[in-house]
C-alpha cells in the first residue's frame, strides 16, 4: 500500500511540474478528488486492492494535475462570482478542454482517463438521466455526457449521452437541447478556461430564457384556465336561467291548464243548472 501511494505521489509530482514550479503535494482522504489549482491535489480514499480504485486514482491524478498545469484559477474564481450554476457548467466544459490538453502533452493519459471513466461507470458514479429530472439537471447531464463523448472521445459515455438527449426530448425540451448542443460546439476549438466560461454563460442564459418561457407558458395556461372557468360559469348561469325559464313556462302552462279545467267545470255546472230549469 505504501509503495502504491509513493508511486502516485511521484506521478502527481511529475505531471504537476511547470516552468519555475515545484511538483505538487498529494494527499489521500475523503471521497472526492480535487485541487487548489496551484500545487496541491487530494485523491479519494479507497481500497488499493480494488483495480477499479487504482484506475480511478491514476485517472484522477492526470485530471487534477492537468488543472494545475492548464486551468486558470482567476477565471475559475470569476465563474464563482457570476453564479454557482455558471461555475458548475464552467467546470464541466473546462474538464473537457483541459483533459484534451493533458492528452496532447502526455499521450498515455488518454488511456488513464478512459479507463477511469470505465471504473466510474462500473462503480455507478454516473447518474442515469430520466425524463422526471428537472431541466437544469438534464442540461447538466447533456453537457457532461455528450461533451465527453463528442469532444473527449470517451465513447464509453455515449449510451448515457443518448439517454440524456432522449430524456430532454421526452420532456418537450428538444429546441433547448439543440441550442445547448450548438453552444457546446465551441468546445472543439476552446483554447483556455475563459473560452469554457463563455460557453457556460451562454448555456446558463439558455436555461434562464427557458425558465422565463416556461413562466410565460404557465401564466398563459392559468389565464386560459381562468377563461375556461369564466366561460363555464357564464354557460352555467345561462343554463340556470334557461332551466328557470323552462320551469316558468311549464308553470304558466300548468296554470292555464288548471284555469281551462276550472272553466270547463263551471260550464258543465251551468249547463246542468240550465237543463234542470228547462225540465221544471
Amino acid at each position: 500500500m505504501t509503495m502504491n501511494i509513493k508511486k502516485y505521489k511521484q506521478l502527481a509530482a511529475l505531471m504537476g511540474k511547470t516552468k519555475g514550479k515545484e511538483g505538487v503535494k498529494i494527499s489521500i482522504g475523503g471521497d472526492t478528488a480535487y485541487t487548489n489549482c496551484t500545487n496541491e491535489i487530494n485523491l479519494p480514499a479507497g481500497d488499493l486492492s480494488d483495480p477499479r480504485y487504482i484506475a480511478l486514482l491514476e485517472g484522477a491524478i492526470d485530471h487534477e494535475a492537468g488543472h494545475i498545469q492548464h486551468s486558470c484559477l482567476e477565471t475559475v474564481k470569476k465563474s464563482i462570482a457570476i453564479s454557482s450554476l455558471v461555475k458548475q457548467f464552467t467546470n464541466v466544459y473546462e474538464d473537457i478542454r483541459m483533459e484534451n490538453a493533458v492528452c496532447i502533452e502526455y499521450p498515455g493519459s488518454y488511456k488513464n482517463l478512459f479507463v477511469m471513466v470505465d471504473a466510474m461507470i462500473d462503480m455507478n458514479l454516473f447518474s442515469s438521466p430520466k425524463p422526471t429530472m428537472d431541466t437544469i439537471e438534464l442540461v447538466f447531464m447533456v453537457s457532461l455526457y455528450c461533451g465527453r463523448s463528442m469532444y473527449r472521445q470517451q465513447t464509453n459515455l455515449t449510451p448515457l449521452a443518448e439517454e440524456a438527449k432522449e430524456a430532454m426530448v421526452q420532456t418537450g425540451k428538444k429546441v433547448l437541447l439543440e441550442k445547448v448542443l450548438f453552444e457546446m460546439e465551441a468546445l472543439d476549438t476552446a483554447k483556455n478556461t475563459e473560452d469554457c466560461l463563455q460557453v457556460a454563460i451562454a448555456v446558463v442564459k439558455l436555461l434562464q430564457q427557458d425558465a422565463d418561457d416556461s413562466m410565460v407558458q404557465m401564466i398563459q395556461m392559468v389565464q386560459m384556465i381562468q377563461m375556461v372557468q369564466m366561460i363555464q360559469m357564464v354557460q352555467m348561469i345561462q343554463m340556470i336561467r334557461m332551466i328557470r325559464m323552462i320551469r316558468m313556462i311549464r308553470m304558466i302552462r300548468m296554470i292555464r291548464m288548471i284555469q281551462m279545467i276550472q272553466m270547463v267545470q263551471m260550464i258543465r255546472v251551468r249547463a246542468k243548472v240550465l237543463l234542470n230549469q228547462n225540465k221544471i
